[in-house]
């Protein structure tokens, strides 16, 4: 559903959508928080929220999405830390956060996926967040 000017909040319904493998609604007009109910889409894939006007923090509940391989939600308004419990998604190998209101220090625990998991780009506004070296491998 990318690119339909959807606009409004998502709805906490998405989280019965219990087989879901990928949730592609970037490039809309999509606003609010991500709603807690989609952190039970444990076998989601792939979250493209990219290019919206979601925002509010990005949730502690992130860690549950254990079969994340990419997360896009560059170009949003989320606000806060990168949640340390994103370094529980060991088969994440996209992340790709720029252009938000995210800021502080990059947990350690999401580096060390370079090592202990599958991530192979991280991407960042590092002038907000800030990466240990070899951590974060493209600042915008």
């Amino acid at each position: 559903v990318d690119k339909n000017r959807l606009g409004g909040e998502i709805p906490s319904e998405i989280g019965n959508a219990s087989l879901l493998n990928f949730l592609t609604a970037d490039a809309n007009l999509l606003e609010g928080e991500i709603p807690e109910a989609l952190y039970n889409l444990e076998g989601l894939r792939a979250l493209n929220l990219h290019e919206n006007k979601l925002s509010g923090p990005v949730s502690t509940s992130i860690g549950k999405l254990t079969n994340l391989e990419q997360l896009s939600l560059f170009d949003n308004a989320f606000t806060g830390p990168i949640p340390s419990e994103l370094g529980l998604l060991f088969k994440v190998e996209h992340v790709v956060l720029n252009g938000t209101n995210i800021e502080g220090t990059m947990p350690v625990q999401v580096c060390d996926l370079r090592t202990t998991g599958n991530l192979v780009n991280l991407i960042v506004d590092c002038d907000k967040v800030q990466c240990p070296e070899g951590c974060c491998n493209d600042c915008i």
